[in-house]
Formats: structure tokens, C-alpha cells, sequence
């Protein structure tokens, strides 16, 4: 369930790759600007981690994950109602923040359930499921633009990161470990 709720979650980050550049030139911007719009979303996830591993010690990785990706879904989507750069950064920002509470519980989660003996293949699974949506991504997003215009990917991208939510939420236990919970 953690890997296709990771699949699904970057696919929809990869859907935006190819077209938030030239949507953030839209806007008449440098291309200091565009980049910022671009790494915003790293700072999000930067500021936001430390904080999610607290979260979902207290509150539960399901939790922490759902909520995550409910905030990336919502940032995403709301880029493509952006009318200006400002909109865009802030809401690339919150995508990331949320970005990272998924990432960082997915992580926990899959340490808390897995052995020494396969956390390995547990953790390549979850960086596979990582690389095919990423890779796919970019392909749809672009034929979405092509198609449609430069916001649709961004309405596409909360679509597959909201029901990576859903599922995250309706599929996995809300693992939360007790203070004396430790793995060798």
C-alpha cells in the first residue's frame, strides 16, 4: 500500500516537471524567479521533515502520511489557479511541506514494519515505486499540456496525489509506536 501510495504521489510531482517553468514564465518573471519556484518546493520538504518524524511519533505514520498527502494534493491543485507568482510559490511551498510529512512517515512506516532481514528490499521497493512515478510523470504531463494547457497538469497532480491519500488512509494501519518500542 506505502509503494503505491508513493507511485501515485510522485507521478503526480513528475506530471508538473515538464510544465511549471513555462507556467511560472507566464507570469513575466526572471529566471532567478522561475528557479525559485521550482526549489521552493525542497525548502518546503526541508522545513517540514524534522517536524513530520515528531508528528508522526505522536499522532500515528498513517495519519501523518494521509495528512501529508491531502496538503500535497491541495497545494498542487491550487497552482494551476494561480494568477500570479506569488500564488505559485506559496502553493509549490505548501505541496512540499506536505510532500515531506508523506515521505517521512512512509519512511517510519516502513522501518517500523520491516526486519533487519528485508528492510533492504523493503526500502528498493519504495525507491522503485518512487522512480516509476516520476518517470511516467513527466509523459503524461506533458501530453496533458499538449492537450490542454499548462494549469491542467497541476489539476491532474492533486487528482493522483488525492487519491494516493485516500488509499494511504483507507489501506494502511495507523502505526504508532510505543516510548519503549526499539528494533535491533
Amino acid at each position: 500500500a506505502v509503494c503505491v501510495a508513493t507511485a501515485l504521489s510522485m507521478m503526480g510531482q513528475g506530471v508538473i516537471s515538464p510544465v511549471l517553468p513555462l507556467f511560472a514564465e507566464e507570469f513575466g518573471v526572471s529566471a532567478a524567479v522561475v528557479g525559485v519556484t521550482v526549489g521552493v518546493f525542497g525548502v518546503g520538504r526541508l522545513l517540514a521533515n524534522i517536524p513530520g518524524g515528531f508528528l508522526s511519533q505522536k499522532f500515528g505514520r498513517r495519519l501523518v502520511m494521509g495528512s501529508g498527502l491531502a496538503l500535497a494534493a491541495g497545494g498542487s491543485a491550487m497552482m494551476g489557479f494561480s494568477y500570479s507568482i506569488e500564488e505559485l510559490i506559496a502553493w509549490r511551498f505548501i505541496a512540499g511541506i506536505g510532500g515531506a510529512l508523506f515521505t517521512t512517515g512512509s519512511f517510519a512506516y516502513l522501518a517500523d514494519i520491516s526486519t533487519p532481514q528485508n528492510r533492504g528490499r523493503f526500502m528498493s521497493l519504495q525507491q522503485g515505486s518512487l522512480l516509476i512515478g516520476v518517470n511516467l510523470g513527466p509523459i503524461v504531463g506533458g501530453l496533458v499540456a499538449d492537450h490542454f494547457g499548462f494549469r491542467w497538469p497541476f489539476y491532474i497532480t492533486g487528482i493522483f496525489i488525492g487519491i494516493s491519500a485516500i488509499w494511504t488512509l483507507s489501506k494502511l494501519p495507523n502505526y504508532k509506536p510505543t516510548a519503549n518500542a526499539v528494533k535491533s
